[in-house]
Formats: C-alpha cells, structure tokens, sequence
C-alpha cells in the first residue's frame, strides 16, 4: 500500500492527480491509501502518522504544507519511509518531488496579460503554498518591473477547498469596487479565477471587455463556464502519474 495525501479533493487539482497516481498503480501489486488534510498543519501529521502505522510501503504528499516543511517533520518520516512531494521542490536529501516550472507558469500568465495592454493587474492567492508563494515572487517581480507594483492589488482568500470560488467572489467583488483601475487578474487556481468571474457578473463588469482574467492549472471546469476562462495547462493527471 502507498499512502497519498492530499489537502482536499473538492479542487479538482488534486483529484486528477490522484487519478494519474491511481492509473500507474493499476498495473502494479500496489493500491492506494488517501488522505486529506483540509490544509491543516496538524492533520497532515496525524494522517501521516496513521499511515506509518499501517505499515505503507512510501508516502506521496501533494502540496505538503509550508510549517511542516520548514520543521523538518517530512525529513525526519523520509529518513526510514520512502517518499514523495508533488507539485513542491524539496531541498531535503531524503524526499524525491515531481513539480512543474510553477516560476515560468506565472511569467507566461503574466505576460499574456502584459502583452493585451493591462498594467493594473491584481494577484489572487491562497494560504500556506509553495505553489503560490512563487507565483506572488513572480508577479511582485514582474509588477516592479514595470513601475507599477502596488501592495493592495494583491488579494489573499486564506485556505481554500470547497469555499474557494465564493470566497474569491466576495474578496474580488471588495477588490473590484475599490480599485476601478484594476484591469487584469492573474489568479493562483482556476477556482479564485471562477470566483473573480462570478464577482464581475455580480458587478456587471464584462469580460474580456472590461476585465482580463488569467487562471491556473486547466482543471475541467475552465472548459465548462462562459467565458471560457483562459488559464495555464499543468497537465496534473501527468504530474501524478
């Protein structure tokens, strides 16, 4: 058995992941044991733990979290436990990772947004992620770069799961309304992008007329709202796999 841990399964993120995990499995004596932490720092600890107590073979931690990353736990397990992170550079000896180039993912979005003429171009992320913290270095870069960084154009929705899109609809309806001059949104994932559209339909701002929106990571769901939300192809059931 190999134990796989995930922070939820209400983004669709994780669950092609999990599915690209479940796929390479099929053709092996493996089977998979999943947990979800729900973003929660000890939780992830705990379901760790109950998985070393079932005896897995390894571990695989999609999007492990920062505090538990920077105490050192995941080294500690991966000195006597095969494991693995996914979606998150490890600097440790003991832990293999699988990720995408998350850096040139951001630069491409922003780009895209810098090249249809949008120089106020607010930044939408979430708590506690590697992934999201280097899209922020990346987009505060890219905004200085420019002369046009400015702090309050950057919007942090907290923890995510299943409340993400409503919550980024009630932070981007606030956003939105104050800053006028706000012509591009670079969101983190395709759930904030989501929520920033449904915050334009509160607001009647049209897009792309009035307002340009770049998403992250080419779940399903981008495929299936009007507009179709343009966003950055991580290929997650690969990533898994």
């Amino acid at each position: 058995t190999i134990g796989v841990v995930v922070p939820s399964i209400s983004n669709m993120f994780f669950t092609n992941v999990i599915n690209g995990i479940e796929s390479y499995f099929e053709k092996s004596e493996y089977s998979i044991f999943l947990c979800t932490t729900e973003h929660d720092k000890d939780k992830e600890i705990s379901r760790i733990n109950e998985l070393i107590s079932r005896n897995v073979a390894g571990i695989i931690v999609v999007d492990p979290g920062i505090d538990n990353v920077e105490s050192k736990y995941f080294d500690q397990v991966a000195k006597y436990l095969p494991m693995v992170f996914v979606n998150r550079y490890s600097e440790s000896s003991h832990i293999s990772s699988v990720y995408n180039d998350q850096e040139n993912g951001a630069m491409l979005a922003i780009n895209y947004l810098l090249s249809k003429n949008h120089k106020n171009i607010a930044f939408i992320r979430g708590d506690n992620s590697y992934s999201y913290d280097i899209k922020e270095k990346v987009y505060k870069e890219m905004m200085k770069d420019i002369n046009n960084f400015k702090e309050e154009f950057i919007v942090n929705i907290g923890h995510g799961s299943i409340q993400t899109v409503n919550k980024t609809m009630k932070e981007g309806i606030k956003l939105l309304s104050l800053n006028k001059d706000v012509t591009g949104v670079f969101a983190c994932n395709d759930l904030m992008a989501i929520g920033i559209m449904n915050a334009c339909k509160k607001l009647n701002i049209k897009i792309p007329n009035d307002l340009s929106i770049v998403g992250y990571d080419n779940i399903e769901l981008s495929e299936m709202v009007e507009p179709k939300l343009t966003t950055i192809d991580q290929n997650m059931f690969l990533l898994g796999k």
